[in-house]
């Protein structure tokens, strides 16, 4: 078997597995994301501690850990209330797709082009922007449609793997 067909495969049952995850249980995958993301806070606010304790010593830090203490607290919002880290995120993301939405239709409506592209930018524009409201009413619907793409993107990788040819790797 070709390495890049194992490889594309493993990521499409990764993406399978994490799609299921994330469109049957949406709260759980978004407790998920902010304990991972608070996680990384954690280690960028060691990291920078130690970094400020090394460079205080040669006289080159500052008088406070400001990166480590932002960090610190960004960590302790993500561990301690990591529903209300991920709506914070849900609203600022359906925000933005919904801005993006008005501007591709905005775009869309001005531009010099007619026929079958403006008419699948202008209906896709719609659809981001009625995925972007709906997000903004209901937030795990963010996380909903994150899974979704990740079933679709899956299965069209795991297809894509299968009817691939086989490439002798010998030569």
């Amino acid at each position: 078997m070709n390495t890049s067909r194992g490889a594309f495969g493993l990521t499409a049952i990764i993406m399978l597995i994490f799609g299921i995850i994330f469109f049957a249980f949406p709260d759980f995958a978004a407790k998920m994301f902010s304990t991972f993301v608070g996680i990384a806070f954690l280690l960028a606010a060691i990291s920078a501690f130690l970094t400020w304790v090394t460079l205080r010593r040669s006289m080159m830090g500052g008088s406070v850990p400001i990166i480590s203490i932002l960090c610190l607290v960004m960590a302790l919002v993500c561990l301690l209330h990591p529903l209300g880290f991920a709506e914070a995120i849900g609203w600022v993301i359906s925000l933005c797709v919904t801005i993006g939405g008005i501007g591709q239709l905005a775009d869309a409506l001005r531009s010099p082009v007619n026929g079958i592209d403006m008419t699948l930018t202008v209906v896709a524009s719609v659809i981001v922007i009625a995925f972007g409201v709906a997000s903004l009413i209901q937030p795990t619907m963010l996380i909903v449609f994150l899974g979704a793409t990740l079933l679709v993107e899956g299965v069209y990788l795991l297809i894509a793997c299968w009817r691939a040819p086989v490439v002798d790797s010998n030569l």
